[in-house]
């Protein structure tokens, strides 16, 4: 037999070999991937990453054993070891369950990952909203010095309701008063000692005299430090930059106050929740809020605490 030959039976038996090789690999891997760990890393904004080890569905393995054994069946043929047209039925039978079976396991993930993506939707909706409720509940503390359990008097807080704002235009100067400036503000018999440098409240004073001299007006001109009161749907929800942290989010659904109660996506309210602690002599308003989707029901989002005077999420910490 020539050289030529024996390159040819070679090639012809690597060629009937490389199916049924290839078909052994592939089941390899498919079962490797349920016994064999993978470490998903989870990002954690609050300290050291989670690291989670992840193994395939027993669905996977499962095909991969079916592959395997259609492989090691393929080869016994070749071998002329199993020559009966029932070792080719079973090889296509096997090999038919084996791509059912793996075409189902297919079937599962992507369900799950179209779940996951959709609770990552509706989740982050609904985030923002309890966030919003919260900057919400804020505002109505300020005025009434205690949260509310109600969601019609806090949304009818955010559409008419006015905060305080403080108005602060001008630098107030890096100096001590002068001894004319103390007697304007003090009286003329005042004999104080004059230290520090001038307060906001001296400056603004020294900003309302009519015959301060020109070096005053000049360095004092336009001062303003006021207490007003705004209203707290233009100022907190109508701000630019609220709008602004909105728009970068790219959500679905905008704020509109008479929705603060209404969690995302399910028909159904938020739950809300008042109460108090006490903190040495003082009393301390509580609040909690608290999101289930029906959907969703292993998971439970919350902001505040009954027990404590925080408005912590526990979300970011997972």
């Amino acid at each position: 037999m020539s050289s030529l030959d024996s390159l040819d039976n070679v090639k012809y038996s690597i060629n009937r070999f490389i199916a049924p090789i290839i078909t052994v690999v592939v089941g390899i891997f498919l079962y490797s991937k349920t016994v064999i760990p993978v470490e998903v890393i989870q990002p954690n904004p609050n300290g050291e990453d989670f690291i989670h080890n992840v193994t395939q569905e027993p669905m996977f393995g499962y095909a991969g054993l079916f592959f395997i054994v259609v492989g090691i069946v393929w080869v016994l043929f070749l071998f002329n070891i199993l020559k009966s047209y029932a070792a080719v039925g079973v090889a296509v039978l096997v090999f038919a369950l084996g791509s059912y079976i793996l075409a189902e396991d297919y079937k599962i993930v992507k369900e799950d990952i179209d779940y996951q993506n959709k609770k990552e939707h509706y989740f982050r909706e609904i985030k923002e909203r309890l966030n919003d409720v919260k900057i919400a509940q804020i505002e109505y503390k300020k005025e009434n010095n205690v949260y509310t359990s109600n969601f019609d008097s806090l949304i009818d807080f955010v559409k008419h309701g006015k905060t305080i704002s403080y108005v602060r235009k001008g630098l107030t100067p890096g100096r001590p008063l002068t001894r004319d400036e103390a007697k304007h503000i003090y009286g003329k018999k005042d004999n104080r000692a004059l230290d520090n440098d001038m307060t906001d409240i001296e400056a603004k004073n020294l900003s309302l005299w009519l015959e301060a001299p020109d070096s005053v007006k000049a360095v004092l001109s336009g001062y303003k430090r006021d207490t007003v009161y705004v209203s707290v749907l233009k100022t907190v929800f109508e701000d630019n930059a609220y709008l602004e942290a909105k728009a970068k989010l790219e959500l679905e659904l905008d704020f509109v106050p008479d929705s603060l109660r209404s969690l995302p996506f399910s028909g159904l309210n938020f739950t809300m929740l008042t109460d108090s602690i006490s903190r040495g002599d003082l009393s301390l308003s509580t609040l909690l809020i608290q999101a289930i989707h029906p959907e969703f029901l292993e998971d439970t989002l919350s902001i505040g605490d009954l027990k404590d005077n925080s408005l912590k999420d526990n979300w970011s910490l997972k």
